[in-house]
């Protein structure tokens, strides 16, 4: 599922905007050549340990 353009897109330097014109045709993007965002599935999930808790 495609998201969106990046926030960052409205907001870019001329770095980022011209390293996204040098990759366009190998990467997916949008019209203007902004890289196309995808949500990720999560693969694990990691439970912290409050450790002041845990005295042994």
């Amino acid at each position: 599922m495609v998201l969106s353009t990046p926030a960052c897109a409205k907001n870019t330097n001329d770095v980022m905007r011209k390293w996204w014109d040098y990759m366009a045709d190998i990467m997916q993007t949008a019209l203007d050549h902004t890289p196309t965002q995808f949500a990720l599935e999560p693969v694990f999930h990691l439970n912290l340990l409050n450790r002041s808790a845990h005295h042994d």
